[in-house]
């Protein structure tokens, strides 16, 4: 008798320490990033319409299911403007690939780099038209509409304000597909910049 209650015992703790140590089914994170940051100009006001950021995120499937797929992905603007929605691509290796409104299989065991361009409206903000009238003046030269403008990095040095302002309490929401078949599972990280 005492045997088996030392070999119940012993299932039972492994169980329950398996149980408790089971990470998240999806894991996401924020990867630093080297891609441009962009300006779009808007011919008819001859203003800068939208600012667009690059996030990278990895995303890892924990889950006991081979594959997890991603149904979407939303960018929440928290600023006093709004934004005009995401663009979002797979990367591989260095190349990104547009995928649309495609559902990504997320396969177990195999990270996936995303890399998301957010679209910050700023046609109305005029400090903002005003810190970057410089990107204005080169657009208007050019006569271009978009115009990359350096790299995360560098824009956080010479606008802190700008971006802090247009970035403050901004969040991604990812819907992956509910394995139970019922909704989706969200996963909502801060953006950080």
């Amino acid at each position: 008798m005492k045997i088996k209650n030392i070999f119940i015992l012993l299932i039972s703790s492994i169980f329950i320490l398996n149980c408790q140590g089971t990470k998240s089914p999806i894991e996401i994170t924020q990867t630093s990033v080297d891609y441009p940051v962009k300006l779009r100009f808007n011919q008819k006001t001859k203003q800068l319409r939208y600012l667009f950021l690059p996030v990278e995120v990895k995303i890892f499937n924990n889950s006991y299911l081979s594959k997890q797929k991603l149904e979407s992905v939303r960018y929440k603007y928290s600023n006093t403007t709004h934004g005009g929605g995401v663009s979002l691509y797979k990367k591989e290796k260095q190349t990104l690939i547009s995928v649309g409104n495609e559902i990504i299989p997320i396969t177990k065991g195999k990270p996936i780099n995303f890399v998301i361009s957010s679209a910050h409206y700023i046609e109305q903000t005029q400090w903002i038209q005003d810190s970057l009238q410089s990107y204005l003046d080169e657009l208007l030269i050019s006569n271009e509409n978009i115009i990359e403008i350096g790299s995360l990095d560098e824009f956080k040095s010479k606008y802190p304000k700008v971006l802090k302002e247009l970035t403050k309490n901004d969040t991604i929401k990812f819907n992956f597909d509910n394995p139970k078949g019922q909704g989706w599972e969200v996963i909502k990280i801060p953006v950080k910049f």
